[in-house]
């Protein structure tokens, strides 16, 4: 006969044994959803956003990055959920913001149909620079908004989609952030930058040092 601890665990077990089919299956059933949009784009309005065959637009050592977990999964790893998360709330520019990963153990490229080839915010002149800074940080708001509202929803699971979205738009660094023509792509989403965290551990001791008499 088992004790009350026995039980406990037992549930405790069942539960996140049931949460992690459930959203197996929902990632199937929005990875379909993504292709079925991919496969239907052409035949809409000129003005809706036409996915081409996806390309490599970044590739780098995983040596500083480190992902973020989402109740024991990496984040990077929901990325077919996400992209049909962000296409039924916020649409196709929305969903084609976050690159899709392919993560090996010591280095990860991160591919796109959206742009082709794509720059690197750092590597843009002042003026480019300064446009997209704006242009990322209004969609950055307006994902954070839409995440804010499903960790506000009375449905627990909608609360967990909510806090997923907020952990995948995390910008590791400008370098992460990709752009060709108007459209903005993150790559490394899903990751902690220690080469960020580090210089601006260095740059906050070194802010401190200069404010002591």
């Amino acid at each position: 006969m088992r004790g009350d601890g026995g039980e406990i665990q037992d549930k405790t077990g069942s539960t996140l044994l049931s949460k992690k089919i459930f959203c197996i299956f929902q990632n199937i059933f929005y990875l379909c959803l993504k292709h079925l949009q991919q496969w239907t784009a052409p035949l809409e309005h000129t003005n809706t956003t036409i996915i081409m065959p996806k390309k490599i637009i970044y590739s780098a050592s995983l040596q500083d990055y480190r992902p973020l977990i989402w109740y024991g999964t990496p984040v990077y790893e929901r990325y077919s959920q996400l992209y049909g998360l962000l296409a039924e709330g916020l649409g196709p520019e929305y969903a084609e913001f976050l690159a899709e990963p392919l993560v090996q153990p010591t280095k990860a490229t991160w591919l796109s149909g959206y742009i082709t080839k794509g720059t690197e915010f750092t590597k843009l002149n002042t003026e480019r620079q300064e446009y997209f800074r704006g242009k990322l940080q209004n969609m950055l708001t307006r994902i954070k908004t839409f995440a804010n509202e499903l960790k506000a929803d009375a449905d627990p699971h909608r609360k967990e989609l909510g806090e997923l979205l907020g952990m995948a738009v995390e910008v590791p660094g400008l370098e992460c952030v990709v752009v060709e023509d108007e459209k903005i792509v993150l790559v490394a989403w899903g990751f902690s930058s220690e080469k960020t965290s580090n210089s601006t551990t260095k740059s906050q001791s070194q802010s401190s040092t200069n404010q002591r008499p």
